[in-house]
């Protein structure tokens, strides 16, 4: 999903963060170090398969082009030029088909696509796949080129829900959240719904995500980091006048910690 050029801005034309920058700077990205250490194990020369990578990613430009209602032939003129080995086009043809099949038991009409938001609330911005209608309602619609939910795909989910909500008041997302999984492999496109009480949680910590955001840029400034540069003193420290004590007895008699007997 392409962002603004110029990026997000807010309504007084300053520059905000992308819902893609927080979640990128906090998400956990243990499973992709793991998944390149295992890449590296099986003597692969290059750390991304680039035959893998244009099967999902090509099968998520024509998935969008159907919703958009391109014509046939255009989808179809875009798959042969892609895929023009017969393995790679066999794989795409079943992840295009699944997604074809998923819309129409659906009944998937497009609403908005590429839908650019700026949250004022949270100074955030952010640009949506599709909202379409499914089931006579209106829902969120995201592509992922994964085989796998990740966590920060629901965060980004959330995330949208409430640029949505402040943008949109008057047209709630009745009809779910909807994640579209497109295989890198050419694997058949999966379907995945989640409803709102489902995203509360992924809501809630990505408004924390943008605070510790905020709070990022400071801990990491030079400036703070740099910390205050202090000059020697040219003059021997003071002597403190403590007490004297002979013995330790009068120290503790000097304390009321010894009476004298009566």
């Amino acid at each position: 999903m392409p962002r603004p050029k110029q990026g997000y801005t807010n309504s007084a034309g300053q520059p905000i963060p992308g819902v893609g920058d927080i979640n990128g700077r906090f998400m956990d990205r243990s499973r992709l170090l793991y998944w390149a250490f295992n890449r590296g194990k099986e003597g692969r020369k290059k750390l991304y398969d680039d035959s893998d990578i244009n099967i999902g990613t090509a099968v998520h430009n024509m998935a969008e082009a159907d919703l958009r209602g391109d014509p046939q032939k255009d989808i179809d003129y875009y798959f042969g030029v892609t895929f023009p080995d017969p393995e790679e086009r066999a794989k795409a043809e079943r992840s295009f088909a699944a997604f074809k099949e998923w819309r129409r038991e659906f009944h998937v009409r497009p609403y908005a696509q590429e839908v650019s938001l700026v949250s004022e609330r949270l100074q955030v911005g952010g640009t949506l796949d599709t909202v379409a209608v499914i089931r006579n309602g209106l829902g969120l619609v995201e592509f992922k080129t994964s085989a796998e939910v990740y966590e920060d795909h629901l965060m980004q989910m959330g995330a949208y829900s409430l640029l949505w909500e402040e943008c949109h008041p008057k047209e709630p997302l009745t009809s779910g959240y909807h994640l579209i999984l497109l295989p890198k492999d050419g694997a058949p496109s999966r379907h995945r719904e989640y409803t709102l009480e489902a995203l509360t949680p992924f809501r809630a910590k990505f408004k924390l995500y943008r605070q510790a955001y905020d709070l990022d840029q400071v801990c990491n400034s030079k400036k703070v980091l740099a910390g205050i540069t202090v000059a020697p003193s040219h003059e021997p420290p003071k002597q403190l006048n403590a007490p004297k004590y002979g013995t330790i007895a009068e120290m503790l008699r000097a304390h009321g910690h010894i009476k004298e007997a009566a």
